[in-house]
């Protein structure tokens, strides 16, 4: 009687390591490409973060306003928002006690208390610009990149809605943000 063979040949060896690297390599690949569509989404939340991060800082400096430059009346709207607000580096700078009568008292809208503040769109970014009471630039700075428009309208409400148009991935995005207008608006 011709004895079993239990063992594998030379040549079933190599098909089984074969096909057992062809099954890494797939899973390789899957893992590869996992990562880079978390990649992807990790930065496009990101970039989605730091529109919403602007667009509400605005907001809230807006709500801070004394006086809003443009756009000028309610139902009207503009591709950029100025307005003034009170510099808090100038009220630590007071006198902490009333003024003796009949001496003009300070007031905090004037001039030299007051900061003008602009939000426009320019080279695909929205720019926050900051001048002093004498018209002196103190800040230019880029807010968010890859905007492609942005626009401001006031509404009967006594809000203001901010809209931020950007380009995410390949298509654009708008984002609005509602903002109550301080009471003499």
């Amino acid at each position: 009687m011709p004895a079993r063979r239990s063992a594998f040949t030379l040549i079933e060896a190599q098909i089984t390591l074969f096909l057992f690297f062809i099954v890494l390599l797939v899973f390789a690949s899957l893992g590869r490409e996992y990562r880079r569509i978390t990649r992807f989404a990790a930065a496009r939340q990101n970039a989605m973060q730091a529109w919403l991060v602007g667009l509400v800082g605005c907001g809230r400096e807006l709500r801070g306003a004394v006086a809003i430059q443009s756009p000028a009346a309610v139902g009207s709207g503009a591709s950029s928002l100025r307005f003034q607000r009170v510099d808090p580096n100038q009220l630590a700078r007071l006198e902490p006690t009333p003024a003796p009568p009949r001496t003009p008292v300070r007031n905090v809208q004037d001039a030299p208390y007051l900061l003008t503040l602009e939000y426009s769109v320019s080279s695909d970014q929205l720019r926050r610009r900051v001048s002093d009471g004498s018209g002196t630039l103190l800040s230019d700075m880029a807010v968010a990149h890859r905007v492609k428009g942005f626009s401001v309208s006031w509404n009967a409400d006594h809000t203001a809605t901010l809209l931020l148009t950007v380009r995410a991935d390949k298509r654009l995005e708008t984002l609005s943000h509602k903002v109550l207008l301080p009471a003499g608006r």
